[in-house]
């Protein structure tokens, strides 16, 4: 031990020293974990909680917004399904509109036909009356110039008939 101790102080190892420098630091290091690293401990643990709960919360955000594009896609699908249904309808309701307008629009020009037929054959008849009147009115008149005297209502009847007999044949 006597060598040990010799080569110790030759390389300027002092055991008091050494034994006291154990000491110091069996001091500090007992404070150190009576004081500081319980505490340092403590802030390390709720600093891990805090980064627990943040990893947690991103993680049910993240599913959350998973979920809601999910359902934002639905709604979408829905509302397209929606519209072209509606669209569709508009459609077949467009055609059923237009082919009822054609058949009114048919309906009317057949009624304008029918009444200006109606129109034509009375207009036709009054004006062949009338025609009839006035070839009667010029016949009696030319008969009175030629005959040279005046025509009497028998007279005037038994020509127009004669005349009017020939106009229709």
């Amino acid at each position: 031990m006597d060598l040990i101790a010799e080569i110790l102080s030759k390389l300027g190892f002092d055991w008091k020293l050494a034994l006291m420098n154990l000491i110091n630091v069996g001091i500090i290091f007992f404070l150190l974990k009576k004081y500081l690293f319980g505490v340092v401990s403590k802030k390390i643990e709720e600093r891990r909680e805090i980064i627990q709960r943040g990893v947690e919360n991103a993680t049910e955000a993240q599913t959350k917004l998973e979920m809601a594009s999910v359902t934002a896609r639905e709604i979408i699908d829905d509302a397209k399904k929606q519209a072209n249904g509606i669209v569709a309808q508009a459609v077949k309701d467009s055609a059923s509109l237009a082919e009822s307008m054609r058949l009114k629009a048919v309906a009317d020009v057949e009624a304008l036909v029918t009444q200006a037929k109606q129109t034509i054959a009375s207009e036709k008849g009054r004006m062949k009356e009338e025609i009839y009147r006035e070839t009667a009115d010029l016949v009696l008149l030319a008969l009175q110039k030629v005959l040279g005297e005046q025509i009497d209502s028998k007279k005037d009847k038994k020509i127009v008939s004669d005349v009017l007999a020939r106009l229709s044949e």
